[in-house]
């Protein structure tokens, strides 16, 4: 699986034989790419984002409160869903809250190597659709 990623004094992916830049400051910040192996097991992912709607009836089955509620759906007007936007995916939510979402639906998130081959399926396409740049294929 390529990935490319941004450089940081925090740590790096874990590929063996990876000739990664040393950590001096001209190197901090930039971005590397890699291949990496990776074994999928087979998973299916929803075709698309959680909803305004769905994560509002997660809140009303199981009270949920985040623990960091300072940005929780902050888009949302009075604890409600904005007019019109109950069939848009759901945002201002953190990984945890996400996790939970996830667990009370008998799902989980999908990990990186799944959600790029999803992506870019396992011809590793550019995008979705292929290699060529289309507007009018997504939301940009």
């Amino acid at each position: 699986m390529p990935v490319t990623f941004t450089v940081r004094e925090c740590g790096f992916y874990d590929v063996a034989d990876a000739n990664y830049p040393g950590l001096e400051y001209e190197n901090l910040h930039r971005p590397w790419s890699l291949t990496r192996p990776v074994d999928l097991a087979p998973y299916a992912l929803d075709r698309t984002p959680v909803t305004n709607r769905q994560f509002m009836d997660f809140l009303a089955a199981t009270g949920y409160q985040p623990d960091h509620p300072e940005n929780f759906l902050a888009h949302w007007r009075s604890g409600s869903v904005p007019p019109g936007l109950a069939d848009h995916p759901v945002v201002y939510v953190s990984l945890e809250d996400a996790r939970t979402y996830a667990a009370w639906a008998g799902k989980r998130l999908s990990t990186e190597a799944e959600w790029q081959v999803a992506a870019q399926g396992e011809e590793m396409r550019r995008y979705p659709w292929g290699d060529d740049w289309q507007p009018d294929r997504c939301n940009h």
